[in-house]
Order: C-alpha cells, then structure tokens, then sequence
C-alpha cells in the first residue's frame, strides 16, 4: 500500500515537472512576412516631398539669376565721362571747372560693384547706401504711420510721443534694423540696387518712390500741424 501511494507520488511529481517546463520553454512565434512594398510607400512620399523641394530651390534660384543685372567697370566708366558735369552739378549748385574734384566721388569709386564696398563708403554721403536705405525706411514709415491713422485716428505726433509710444517705436525701430542690416547685405558682396530687376521693380523706380515717400512723410507731418489733427479719418 505504502510503496503504491510512493509510486503515485513520484508519478504526480513528474508530471508537475513536465507541466513546469513546458510552461517556461520558449514559445517560437510564427515568422511575419515582410514585404518590400511596405517600406516603399513609406519612402515614397519622403522622395516626393525632397523632389519639391529640389524643384522649389531650383525655381528659387533661376528667378534670382534672372534678375541679376551685370554692371562692368567699363560701363561704368563710359557713363560717368558722360554725365560727370550733370552730376556734380547738381551736387554743388554750378559746372565745375577742369580738375575739379569736389564731391561726389566718380561713379566707378563709389559703386560697390566697381569701386569700394565697405561700410564707410557705401554709407558715405555720396554712397549708395544713404539714400537706399532712408528711401525704403520713408516708404515704410509712411505706410504704418497712414495704416495706424485709420486704425486709431492718432497723428504721427501722437503715436511717437502719445499713450503706448514706447511699444509702437520699439516695433518700429526693430522693424528699421532689419530693413538696414538686409540692406547692407547686398553692398557686401559688391551689389547696388541697379545690380537686380525684377519686372517693373528697377532701381530707378524704388529711388523716385523713396524720394516721394521722404516728401511725403514730411508733408504728412506739415499738414497735420497746421490742421491740428490726423490726415486721415478714423475708420476702424
């Protein structure tokens, strides 16, 4: 009886042992496929989006070529022995004598694409700097100071020196900043205004629009002291 219930025993601990190793043996999981397909819908829209922007900067940089305007020295050069008189004429009021060499500069120093391009001579009175740069900072003054108008019904005055001035010529001086180091660039790597054309936006075309802007803003200022009030009425 003894010797049954021993054999039973063994038998019972040998099956918990088989149970246990089965329990703790590996399962191998079936192999998934996988297919190539997959991997190349998920590349295929990577390679489309790089082929856009391949395309897109190719784009980009044939407009860019294509505004570019070559200026040579010996155009320069023939422009200038034919209106240097013009030109310091209406610089120093009368035609200057033989051997005059009051200012401006000739034409083939004081272009950066030709002469110097540095800081001091590009922002030299007779440099190409001045009046680009104040040209464009009237044209945008006159812009925000007229689209501020309409929105509050505030004068240039008020709005530099009114309730909230510090934050409006904060704005606007960053905006300045801006506007003069992106300016400066193209000087730099020996580029003027006349250097690029896009379309009807030539260098001539932004002088004249600076130099009405200047007037303008001036004029705006004018008109508004004398009418003790903004030029433009308060819409919204």
């Amino acid at each position: 009886m003894m010797s049954r219930t021993a054999a039973a025993a063994g038998l019972g601990s040998a099956q918990l042992t088989a149970s246990s190793r089965q329990l703790t043996r590996p399962v191998a999981l079936p192999a998934l496929p996988i297919r190539g397909g997959a991997f190349r819908c998920m590349a295929s829209p990577l390679k489309d989006a790089e082929k856009n922007v391949d395309q897109t900067r190719s784009k980009v940089e044939s407009f860019v070529d294509s505004t570019k305007v070559d200026i040579s020295k010996e155009g320069v050069e023939r422009s200038q022995e034919r209106d240097a008189g013009d030109e310091k004429r209406s610089v120093i009021g009368s035609k200057p004598a033989p051997g005059n060499d009051q200012l401006p500069r000739p034409e083939v120093e004081r272009r950066p694409e030709t002469g110097d391009n540095s800081f001091g001579s590009v922002m030299a009175f007779d440099g190409v700097g001045p009046e680009t740069i104040n040209g464009r900072l009237a044209m945008l003054g006159v812009f925000i100071a007229l689209g501020v108008e309409l929105s509050t019904g505030m004068t240039i005055w008020d709005q530099v020196l009114g309730p909230g001035a510090v934050e409006r010529v904060g704005w606007f001086f960053a905006i300045t900043q801006l506007i003069f180091t992106a300016s400066l660039v193209p000087f730099s790597r020996r580029e003027s205004p006349d250097s690029r054309r896009a379309g009807p936006f030539t260098a001539k075309a932004e002088r004249w629009n600076g130099r009405l802007a200047m007037l303008g803003f001036a004029g705006i200022i004018l008109t508004e002291v004398v009418k003790q009030g903004p030029l433009l009425p308060h819409i919204w």
